[in-house]
C-alpha cells in the first residue's frame, strides 16, 4: 500500500495505486511512503552532513509535534543521483496514510522555506514498520524486554553485531542481556539499532 506525492514548485502531484484506505493496526506493518522531490547541489563532508542533519531534524520535530505525532528518526542516504531523506513517525494508536501526507506537506513546506539539504533529494515519509529503529535514549528505555538488533561503530568483544534483549540503561550505556551474556553498549557507540519483529507481538 503505497502514496507517493511529488512536489514541484507549486505544484504536488499525487498518484495512488490502490483505494486509500486508514492501515488497520495489525496491517502496520505496511509502512506507508511518501515522496517529496527537491533539487540543488550535493551534500559533502562530515561536518556539513551532521549539520544538515540537524537542521532538518529540527524543522521535522517542529512539523511532527505540531501536528500531534511523534518523532522517532531522520535518516539520509546520499548517492550519485541525489540523496534520500527517510522521516518515521508514529502514535500511540498507529500511523495512517493521512497522517503521513499531512507530514509531508507540512515537512515539505518547511524544507522548501529553510532549504536545508545543499542537493537534490526525495523525501520519504513512513510509519517505523515492524522493526521499528531505535535512535534516542528514551527508544531504548521504552522498549526495555523487548528483543534488538544493534551494530556498534566499535567491535565488542570482537563482534560490532548483536542481537539480544535490551535491559536497564545506566546513564549512557546500555545493557543487552544474550541468553546467558550480557554487555554493555555505550549509546554513542551504536550506529544501528532496530527491534526485532515478532509475529503476533504488540507494538508500544
Amino acid at each position: 500500500m503505497t502514496l507517493t506525492c511529488i512536489h514541484k514548485k507549486d505544484m504536488i502531484e499525487l498518484s495512488c495505486s490502490l483505494e486509500l484506505k486508514v492501515v488497520r493496526r495489525e496491517e502496520w506493518v505496511f509502512s506507508p511512503l511518501f515522496i517529496l522531490k527537491g533539487c540543488q547541489g550535493d551534500v559533502e563532508g562530515n561536518m556539513d552532513r551532521k549539520k544538515v542533519m540537524g537542521q532538518v531534524e529540527e524543522l521535522a520535530t517542529r512539523s511532527v509535534e505540531e501536528l500531534g505525532m511523534e518523532l522517532v528518526g531522520v535518516e539520509l542516504k546520499t548517492s550519485r543521483g541525489g540523496s534520500h531523506l527517510i522521516v518515521y513517525i508514529d502514535k500511540p494508536e498507529g500511523v495512517t496514510l493521512d497522517d503521513c501526507e499531512l507530514v509531508s506537506k507540512s515537512l515539505g513546506e518547511l524544507l522548501d522555506l529553510h532549504d536545508p539539504v545543499p542537493s537534490s533529494y526525495m523525501l520519504e515519509v513512513s510509519s517505523p514498520g515492524i522493526e521499528r529503529p531505535l535512535k534516542k535514549k528514551k527508544d531504548f528505555l521504552r522498549f526495555q524486554g523487548e528483543e534488538a538488533k544493534i551494530k556498534t561503530a566499535n567491535k565488542i568483544n570482537g563482534s560490532k553485531n548483536f542481537t539480544g534483549t535490551l535491559g536497564e540503561v545506566r546513564e549512557d550505556r546500555l545493557l543487552l542481556i544474550m541468553g546467558k551474556e550480557e554487555i554493555e553498549i555505550s549509546l554513542q557507540d551504536i550506529v544501528k539499532a532496530n527491534l526485532c519483529y515478532k509475529k503476533g507481538g504488540s507494538k508500544r
